[in-house]
């Protein structure tokens, strides 16, 4: 993912952000990703989106596979809100597949900033509404979602960015795949063990050749299954959780 260039042609004064944004400075260890997908609107128009809208779904959808059938019919105050009084359900928002690499947290900030900034062209730009990066990374670790989100409105431009978690990278600087673990229930026999755990999801990045039980094992520390008892099925990504009516399943997005 080539993120969009920041020009300045009339040589505006740039916070710091923005001068690390343009020279692509990295602020922590290059073997931490993290993942993001980005939309921006400007007086009500959309401008820009760093993913493609025809493998996109929408809040309505996302909310009824997440949520089931109970879910609410309005969004706009929901995880995918729009700043700026703009109406969910007409935009459509990214899957995990299309978060594409953005560097460190502080590359996310970043890259939040230079969308402001871009979307108020030709005028200085005002970043003020973006928070440190303790709220972003801060959102990421409550979040249960396996990404977070954040939007803001200045200067009649709205952006909302979708991030996922990080990992770190093989160790031995081998190539880099990217994963999404499920965590989700199964039908159990009557008696069995019926211990309670929260369905999610958790994108990570991991080394392509990184055996099954490391992959297993980023997984349950991000979905709350750490010290508990798994079966892989041979020869698959996939493992049912010991007296308990969860499955959790591995896939590899980029493969």
């Amino acid at each position: 993912m080539n993120w969009p260039t920041y020009e300045n042609p009339n040589g505006y004064e740039l916070p710091p952000p923005l001068i690390d944004y343009t020279r692509n400075r990295r602020h922590s260890d290059t073997r931490t990703v993290h993942l993001a997908a980005v939309d921006v609107w400007r007086d009500g128009v959309h401008l820009w989106r760093s993913y493609d809208a025809e493998g996109a779904t929408h809040a309505a959808a996302w909310a009824l596979d997440h949520y089931g059938p109970d879910a609410p019919n309005s969004h706009n105050g929901g995880v995918w809100r729009i700043a700026g009084g703009l109406t969910v359900q007409e935009w459509c928002i990214p899957t995990p597949e299309q978060m594409a690499p953005c560097g460190s947290m502080n590359d996310v900030r970043n890259l939040v900033c230079a969308m402001f900034a871009i979307g108020q062209q030709p005028h200085a730009p005002d970043i003020d509404i973006v928070p440190p990066v303790t709220t972003f990374s801060g959102r990421l670790n409550r979040s249960t979602m396996g990404f977070a989100t954040w939007t803001g409105e200045s200067m009649g431009v709205s952006v909302r960015i979708a991030y996922g978690r990080t990992t770190k990278i093989d160790e031995a600087g081998g190539a880099v795949g990217q994963y999404l673990a499920t965590l989700e229930r199964r039908e159990t026999r009557a008696g069995a063990g019926r211990a309670e755990f929260t369905p999610g999801q958790h994108l990570f990045t991991a080394g392509q050749s990184a055996p099954p039980n490391t992959l297993a094992a980023i997984a349950k520390r991000a979905l709350g299954l750490t010290g508990w008892p798994m079966t892989r099925k041979p020869g698959t990504t996939e493992w049912t959780v010991a007296k308990a009516p969860f499955t959790l399943k591995i896939d590899r997005l980029d493969g």
